[in-house]
């Protein structure tokens, strides 16, 4: 689903929110809990009023990196969801006033503290990553609010979204996998991802899943 208009124009009905800081780090089990801002901390002030995003990476098996990111965690798992058979192991974890770090196996991912980024490595070669825009929580469609007594007192409508997107180099070519009878390089494409059975040859087809590939032989399941 895409948030913007274009490739960089506002979507004012997207009403996004993105991490442009991580200013906090923690060890936790199989891997580590970061919190990001969605605005910088200069000083005490601005820790008043911020909204925030939890983002934990953990070792999901051998050279496997899961990745979390919520923000108001809710009571029921409401969309759709894959079971996944993870292995979590125990990682190392090192975070420093520079950046935290989580290795498991020969996956290494990298989160800045000061500048924020997200990197992914194998054996140290940098595979993939992730900076300015590129996470972030979107409330789409959101209603009016106010803190009035009125009818529209603290609602909170609209669709909630979570926003993850990975930095590509320059030709660089992502394949996905599953039935949907789409274009095999998925760059510049937009696809839905939905379950329901109409024939595998039509648009509405069953067991898609979300499997990405791209040539520096990473997989991503979302």
């Amino acid at each position: 689903m895409k948030f913007t208009e274009g490739y960089w124009e506002k979507n004012e009905r997207a009403n996004a929110l993105y991490a442009v800081q991580a200013g906090y780090a923690e060890k936790i089990a199989a891997g580590m809990r970061v919190i990001a801002t969605f605005k910088p901390i200069l000083g005490r002030a601005d820790e008043l009023d911020v909204g925030t995003m939890v983002m934990e990476f953990t070792a999901a098996g051998k050279d496997r990196i899961q990745v979390t990111y919520t923000h108001f965690l809710g009571y029921e798992n409401r969309e759709p969801r894959f079971e996944l058979f993870l292995e979590h192991q125990e990682a190392e974890v090192i975070i420093s006033e520079e950046e935290a770090v989580l290795k498991s196996g020969k996956m290494t991912v990298r989160v800045g503290l000061k500048e924020f980024y997200i990197r992914f490595e194998r054996n140290g070669k940098l595979l993939t990553g992730a900076a300015f825009k590129n996470v972030g929580y979107m409330r789409y469609n959101r209603g009016y609010a106010t803190k009035y007594p009125e009818e529209e007192y603290m609602a909170e409508t609209g669709e909630p979204y979570m926003l993850n997107e990975l930095l590509l180099t320059a030709g660089t070519n992502v394949y996905g996998l599953g039935e949907r009878f789409t274009a095999f390089v998925k760059n510049g494409q937009q696809i839905d991802c939905w379950n329901e059975d109409g024939g595998t040859a039509s648009q509405i087809s069953y067991k898609k899943y979300s499997i990405l590939y791209h040539q520096q032989r990473l997989w991503r399941f979302c």
